[in-house]
């Protein structure tokens, strides 16, 4: 897989497979350290992925990571379960997310990729995509920072001759904003570009270069990531599993992101490598003499207990970061009612080092790759064991 940091979109010539007239949007200008798209404004940020290989696939891990964790059944009939092995490329040099056929017990697997930061604030990001046929799956290009700011560009592929576009709610107040657009009537059969704009005061959506449609309700106001899946877990929404492998082809990627972790410097960009190599190193320190946090988990901990150290149930010491995502290393993921449940899940699970901690979404993390500042997000480091 090349990425290539600069100015414009490559598409590759397409074979007889998947063919399609689709007009794709106009790339970004560079203009000085950012990224000029028509309409909307400058981005920080901009990396292109127009070719998949398995040669090169292992090349992405600074921008893309694949997910390997467990979503819980929660009220869904089968929990889903997000694996590695989902993830290949095809004939035609396609990234496929499968979610096989058969399947009847949970958790069902199922395929995503993410960014590979959580520090998005705002972009610009064009997907050539065929989706699946099969019944019984979704397959989402989404903005995610927490269940309350989320943004999604949805096909069901037990009907995809539609596309869902929705804001989701804010606060259990706000007014629904999901609406359905019709989808390409090739969709299934042939290559077509899904483009999210996310801005301040609305999320707009377009295919193949078209607006189709405009949210102004609910319009994230938090940094977060970006992701790919394809998933199932028998609900009324994804319906199946589906009875035969269920594949979402994603041809290239075009993404403008605003990143708040990158600031200007004598270099024109400077993503915070330095600093995040310095937090890791930080992680890993001689422990301080720290203020204990509330062990009882039910007890809010955050924004009070900032920086203070939970005593797990076992013995294990964990520094709480109030509005810290962990990035990266996500190997499973539980829900919880609170932080201090969140912390007694990954002490009581091999491998686990750090949480992150979104609404009642517990992301359990093998490894401590990035320490970001997310007001949405609450985290909690292990520091002793």
């Amino acid at each position: 897989m090349s990425i290539r940091r600069t100015s414009t979109l490559s598409l590759m010539a397409m074979g007889a497979v998947g063919v399609s007239a689709f007009t794709a949007s106009n790339a970004g200008v560079k203009n000085g350290c950012f990224w000029n798209v028509d309409g909307l404004g400058s981005f920080n940020t901009q990396w292109s992925i127009a070719e998949f290989t398995t040669s090169t696939l292992s090349s992405v891990q600074d921008e893309l990571s694949a997910s390997s964790y467990t979503v819980e059944a929660g009220n869904s009939p089968l929990a889903r379960r997000f694996d590695i092995t989902n993830i290949g490329i095809s004939s035609d040099n396609a990234l496929t997310l499968t979610v096989p056929g058969g399947q009847s017990t949970g958790p069902i697997s199922s395929a995503q990729i993410t960014t590979a930061y959580s520090d998005i604030l705002f972009g610009s990001v064009r997907t050539v995509a065929m989706v699946s046929g099969a019944a019984g799956t979704t397959h989402g290009f989404t903005f995610y920072a927490n269940d309350n700011q989320e943004v999604d560009f949805a096909f069901l592929s037990s009907d995809p001759s539609v596309v869902h576009l929705t804001n989701e709610q804010v606060n259990s107040t706000s007014p629904f904003s999901t609406y359905t657009v019709s989808a390409p009537s090739d969709a299934t059969s042939a290559y077509h570009e899904y483009r999210l704009d996310w801005t301040a005061d609305a999320t707009r959506f377009y295919i193949d270069g078209a607006l189709v449609h405009t949210i102004t309700e609910n319009v994230p106001s938090q940094q977060g990531f970006w992701l790919w899946n394809s998933w199932s877990n028998g609900n009324a929404w994804a319906q199946g599993p589906p009875a035969t492998n269920s594949v979402l082809k994603i041809k290239s990627i075009d993404a403008y992101f605003n990143r708040t972790s990158i600031v200007p410097s004598g270099s024109c960009l400077s993503s915070s490598s330095n600093n995040n190599a310095a937090a890791a190193a930080s992680s890993t320190s001689t422990t301080p003499t720290y203020t204990p946090a509330p062990t009882a988990t039910n007890t809010k901990l955050c924004p009070k207990y900032d920086g203070t150290v939970y005593t797990a149930t076992n013995g294990d010491l964990f520094q709480i970061a109030c509005g810290t995502d962990f990035a990266g290393g996500d190997f499973k993921m539980v829900w919880v009612n609170s932080m201090g449940a969140c912390i007694e899940a990954c002490s009581s699970t091999d491998g686990c080092v750090d949480v992150s901690m979104s609404g009642t979404a517990c992301y359990m993390k093998n490894k401590l790759k990035n320490a970001l500042k997310n007001s949405g997000v609450n985290g909690a480091k292990k520091i002793s064991a």
